[in-house]
């Protein structure tokens, strides 16, 4: 399926330490691990959730530090799950929002819009406002800004929380100045397949509501202090609660590790 795609470059990457590749062993399922079973001395560690969180972090690192073809690409590079389908302007929005990076200065990130956010008022209207989990469908950023994520790192890695998202989140509250800024599509453009909504049913949303896809023009709506919303200079760093499924020592150094390895390091 991926060989067959001719409509643009595809280069596919194989993660050297999924679940699949160490049945018996970490990263994946390990002896000294176990799941619902309190009897045990052991690690209540899941391989399967732990995989999601080192799966992102190696991605990002290589796409960002070992992957060749894009070493002198400066602009934003876009992350997107295996269970997402996007609109047909999807690129075409792309553009305008890459715009943002060079019109201020502030804006870190661009994210394609929230679960649900399809107003057909909207299609044509970007937000600016700090970036939050909510905010992962279609997130992309530039080399900067992963430099930015890389020197604290150990917010990333040594975080009590699975999923990457609510971990990169915790990377941006320690930043100076408390949050990361971006730019999202106020009508959705990227959906999720895996959950509720089928592609079905996301292929007859979007039919319904062709007609105000590719607008020709677009504007930027600022969310700071709209609405009772808080300013940058009021914004302190939330208090997200840690979910768990990241306290084993051997993950968090696991991620340290990801960032000096290349796909010929074995565990």
């Amino acid at each position: 399926m991926v060989r067959s795609i001719k409509k643009c470059g595809v280069l596919q990457l194989y993660y050297p330490y999924s679940v699949q590749l160490y049945e018996n062993k970490f990263p994946g399922r390990d002896k000294d691990d176990c799941i619902n079973d309190s009897k045990k001395q052991c690690s209540s560690r899941n391989a399967f959730q732990a995989e999601r969180k080192h799966h992102w972090w190696w991605t990002a690192h290589y796409v960002f530090e070992k992957f060749d073809i894009s070493s002198d690409f400066g602009g934003p590079v876009v992350f997107l799950e295996e269970y997402h389908y996007i609109a047909p302007d999807f690129i075409y929005m792309l553009r305008y929002m890459r715009r943002a990076f060079y019109f201020f200065s502030s804006v870190e990130l661009v994210t394609f819009g929230r679960p649900g956010s399809v107003v057909l008022s909207n299609f044509n209207i970007l937000y600016m406002q700090a970036w939050k989990p909510l905010d992962s469908f279609g997130l992309a950023f530039n080399r900067t800004f992963w430099q930015h994520i890389t020197a604290n790192a150990m917010h990333f890695c040594t975080y009590n929380d699975y999923d990457w998202s609510y971990s990169l989140y915790n990377v941006m509250n320690h930043f100076q100045r408390g949050y990361a800024e971006m730019v999202t599509c106020a009508a959705q453009r990227v959906f999720s397949v895996s959950g509720a909504e089928n592609l079905r049913a996301v292929q007859l949303r979007l039919n319904r509501t062709f007609k105000y896809l590719f607008p020709n023009e677009v504007k930027l709506v600022n969310l700071w202090g709209v609405n009772g919303a808080a300013t940058p200079a009021e914004l302190a760093p939330d208090a997200v609660r840690a979910r768990g499924g990241w306290d084993d020592i051997r993950d968090q150094l696991f991620c340290y590790d990801i960032m000096g390895s290349d796909t010929t390091t074995t565990v």
